[in-house]
């Protein structure tokens, strides 16, 4: 017993001291250069649903269908047009159900898909349309856009791929 103490004392003593002769970090200047420009602000496109500037809020069921018809378009504030190469869509519709002691409740059904382009694919657009009641919601998430070429960057070459804003839509009577 009085070895294993004399174990333990010293292990405390040994991290003791090394915790003493540790050497402090020097207060100062340090090795890598700060950079004194600002940061550049990033900038996401606004989606807008169809050729309307409703980009998100409630909405009655008809219109909504109608511009979701149209697909969805992109621009800046300063004109540039963006093509859209793809979105998630997601619709989240409010069902009656009845639980197993026979109360009824009002539970969310949630259907996601992804769409290439900037429409509903058919398989999806044939039967949503049909589906929409009022209280469920639309989703457009994870919007990817191009901008197009003849708006490209400097000397018209293509930026590349960025991300859009997403929509949200409440349908209403």
């Amino acid at each position: 017993m009085n070895r294993i103490a004399c174990v333990l004392l010293f292990g405390l003593f040994l991290s003791i001291g090394f915790n003493a002769t540790a050497q402090k970090q020097k207060k100062g200047k340090s090795d890598t250069a700060v950079s004194k420009t600002k940061p550049k602000k990033f900038y996401v496109p606004q989606v807008y649903l169809g050729d309307s500037k409703q980009v998100s809020g409630s909405m009655a069921k008809d219109e909504l269908s109608r511009l979701m018809r149209e697909g969805l378009s992109a621009h800046d504030s300063l004109g540039n047009a963006y093509t859209v190469t793809g979105f998630m869509f997601g619709y989240s519709e409010r069902m009656l159900y009845e639980d197993s002691v026979g109360n009824l409740v009002v539970m969310t059904d949630y259907l996601s898909d992804y769409c290439p382009g900037n429409k509903l694919p058919e398989s999806v657009s044939s039967s949503i349309y049909d589906r929409m009641k009022a209280g469920d919601t639309v989703h457009f998430n994870q919007v990817t856009l191009r901008r197009n070429a003849k708006s490209g960057g400097e000397n018209g070459t293509d930026l590349g791929g960025i991300a859009g804003r997403g929509l949200k839509f409440l349908i209403v009577k």
